[in-house]
């Protein structure tokens, strides 16, 4: 989620992550190169970079090179801190 309720949905098999409003609207789509996309998470020291993960099943690097890699968006929102875990 980003600072103003937007869910950022990872789509395995479906090469893109969508944003979501808080009531469930479609808003946009981050299209990706790769079919496995696995999460996204708000990061750096502003928690305006989208980090976004992907996986390899049954790779064909000739058609998806960048399978496994770890991508960065800057956006022009906001994700907020999770506290921390602690056991």
């Amino acid at each position: 989620m980003d600072c103003e309720g937007r869910v950022w949905r990872a789509h395995w098999g479906g090469h893109r992550i969508t944003c979501f409003s808080l009531h469930g609207e479609w808003l946009g789509v981050i299209p990706m190169p790769m079919p496995q996309v696995t999460s996204s998470v708000f990061g750096n020291s502003a928690l305006s970079t989208l980090h976004i993960t992907t996986a390899v099943r049954n790779p064909d690097f000739a058609e998806h090179p960048l399978a496994g890699v770890l991508f960065r968006i800057f956006t022009p929102t906001t994700g907020f801190a999770s506290p921390p875990f602690v056991d």
